[in-house]
């Protein structure tokens, strides 16, 4: 089954949840509000393309987000659909087609809007489109899931990433960004979790 990560918190509550928004402001085409995820494979605790963007291309996206808190633990959460999820994966001329011929905007675009009443939410796949459509939708920067409910997700683990410390003054002086994604074995549920507590991971 996938996994999906969201850096920034190590909770997930109904409150999270921010109605999908449209937000298409000159070539915008990324929504406000929903959940923000990418993939992540459990087997390899050292890479996701977020932290690594974060990383190599915006670190002080990185620090601004960690005021008062330590920059080098960033709270994370391993999380897990449920099977039924009905995501919509946006990968391709034809993909983007549909979404345009059905969930149009009447502005030449389509409408996260729309999308929601039907999808749980869109996997935006940038590997797997044509370059002109990866150009239209290079603000996303990685391949991103955005979930629009709360319902699909079947449990998450809580987690950390933990960054080897580094001095944010010289940073173009770091050749390699090092990092271990870490989480504990304590299924946790949107709607409720269970008592039983767990133990971090990796």
């Amino acid at each position: 089954m996938n996994k999906y990560l969201t850096v920034g918190t190590d909770k997930i509550d109904e409150d999270m949840f921010v109605t999908i928004s449209d937000k298409h402001i000159n070539s915008e085409v990324k929504p406000s509000g929903g959940l923000w995820l990418t993939e992540f494979n459990t087997d390899y605790p050292n890479y996701n393309c977020w932290v690594d963007f974060l990383l190599h291309s915006n670190c002080n996206v990185l620090f601004h987000k960690s005021i008062g808190n330590d920059p080098f633990k960033q709270p994370c959460c391993v999380v897990s659909l449920k099977d039924e999820a009905n995501i919509y994966r946006l990968d391709s001329d034809d993909s983007y087609k549909y979404l345009i011929d059905n969930y149009g905007n009447g502005n030449g675009g389509f409408s996260y809007e729309k999308i929601s009443h039907d999808y749980d939410g869109i996997f935006v796949n940038l590997n797997s489109m044509s370059y002109e459509m990866g150009n239209r939708f290079r603000s996303f920067d990685v391949n991103s899931l955005i979930l629009f409910k709360f319902e699909c997700i079947d449990y998450y683990y809580s987690g950390v990433v933990d960054i080897d410390p580094f001095d944010p003054s010289d940073i173009l002086s770091v050749e390699c960004f090092d990092y271990v994604i870490k989480w504990d074995d304590k299924k946790r549920y949107v709607l409720g979790s269970k008592n039983d507590e767990g133990t971090l991971k990796r």
